[in-house]
């Protein structure tokens, strides 16, 4: 089974974590995109989604109004496992990721596929 989702763009890596005092947290920012994002992956989904066990392909696609940094994908890969589109982030063995320049539509493109 493969999978492919257009999704909004996820925050910055600097925007991603908050800190008060000794504590590390999920931003608002973070949080409102994993609302929005896993609704957008069950709007997506086709028939019954089954979770991919094993060796994982993820191509992630961003699509972006300015140029920017490529981030680790952290909140990307956190998402395909809550959502149960994979088993476990960990079993993602293959990732190919690229940016393009979009003005009028920024998001990012993803496909999650068994090896």
């Amino acid at each position: 089974m493969n999978y492919n989702f257009t999704l909004p763009l996820p925050p910055t890596k600097n925007q991603i974590h908050e800190v008060s005092g000794s504590r590390i947290y999920l931003s608002q920012k973070a949080r409102d995109w994993y609302k929005e994002a896993g609704m957008m992956v069950l709007s997506q989904c086709k028939g019954s989604r089954k979770p991919l066990k094993g060796d994982t392909y993820v191509g992630v696609h961003y699509l972006l109004s300015r140029d920017r940094d490529l981030d680790s994908g952290e909140l990307l890969f956190d998402l395909l496992e809550k959502m149960q589109i994979v088993e476990d982030d960990r079993q993602i063995t293959f990732m190919n990721v690229g940016k393009s320049e979009e003005k009028r539509e920024p998001r990012v493109e993803i496909e999650v596929r068994k090896l």
